[in-house]
């Protein structure tokens, strides 16, 4: 058994009045801290969300909770050098520098894969890292959870997965999940006979389809699609099928209206919670399926990382 390691400092914030004084206590004993000690804050409960905000803004991690009648007691651990630049997927994978967005094609070469290819997106010191590779590993992050998670709630479930550190701020990482979220739901839910199957291949479908930056240079978002194929393989759509196509499309064409009301710049995390809310209107619609969902517990900690500039009291999660 790993031992329990004791916290180097404690620090009560029972008092903040606001979030600035809830954290700025905590930013200042953690300098000098090193990565791998603990820090102990002690929270007035009804500040505990915007501590697990800032927790996550800064890239910490919870490891414990304890309510006592005095407050929360949260262990804190402090984030490594590795994983900091874990969290900095939004730029180059290999400088760490802002990307550059493109109008037109340029033919360039993986650095991790050697592949050659035509892309949108690339860094202007001429690194370039292609779909497969931005995105190794989580893949399989988001089935492992899709095919465990006994939750019900498509939101909450896209949440839990997208504050993985594997998962991407912007890229077709966040489609994948919006297909495992609402597919998973929808398996729990139980009305309907889904299996692990099914929300594979849904995964599958949508990670065939959608490519990151497709979504401003063509309109063609990869949450839409995602939200597409979870319908296509529920109702066995295909190019030969009539009405299970149709309604294929209109779930895709409902999700794209929703989310091009988001724009500005884009934003997959917005987007996947809108097709979420979009999704759960639909089975209810067309699968005669009523999710659990629950849009007022959401609360984003993603705007520090939008590499264009979180669109903030424009969106309807910040």
């Amino acid at each position: 058994m790993v031992p329990r390691k004791s916290a180097r400092k404690v620090i009560d914030v029972r008092q903040a009045c606001c979030y600035d004084t809830l954290t700025a206590p905590i930013k200042e004993a953690i300098v000098g801290m090193k990565s791998n000690e603990v820090l102990e804050v002690i929270v007035n409960p009804s500040f505990k969300r915007e501590f697990s905000r800032f927790v996550e803004e800064e890239g910490h991690q919870i490891l414990e909770e304890t309510s006592q009648e005095d407050g929360i007691r949260f262990r804190i651990g402090l984030k490594s050098r590795e994983q900091d630049e874990e969290g900095k997927k939004e730029n180059c994978m290999v400088c760490r520098g802002p990307l550059e967005y493109l109008t037109e094609s340029v033919s360039v070469t993986c650095n991790y894969c050697a592949k050659e290819e035509p892309a949108y997106i690339r860094c202007p010191a001429g690194h370039y890292v292609c779909e497969e590779c931005h995105g190794k590993g989580a893949y399989d992050v988001v089935k492992d959870f899709a095919l465990s998670t006994r939750i019900m709630d498509p939101i909450e479930i896209a949440e839990t997965i997208m504050a993985h550190p594997s998962i991407t701020m912007l890229g077709c990482d966040n489609a994948i999940v919006a297909a495992a979220a609402l597919s998973a739901a929808l398996k729990n839910e139980g009305t309907l006979k889904i299996g692990d199957r099914q929300i594979v291949e849904a995964m599958n479908r949508t990670r065939k389809q959608s490519i990151s930056g497709y979504c401003g240079l063509t309109g063609v978002c990869g949450v839409p699609i995602a939200i597409g194929a979870v319908f296509s393989v529920i109702l066995g759509a295909s190019c030969p099928r009539d009405r299970e196509s149709a309604i294929t499309m209109h779930a895709v064409a409902r999700v794209v209206e929703a989310i091009a009301i988001d724009v500005g710049p884009m934003c997959c995390k917005s987007f996947v919670r809108t097709a979420m809310g979009v999704g759960y209107n639909l089975a209810k619609e067309y699968l005669n399926v009523n999710l659990p969902i629950h849009r007022e517990k959401i609360s984003c900690f993603y705007s520090k990382r939008h590499p264009h500039g979180c669109r903030e009291s424009k969106c309807n999660y910040f």
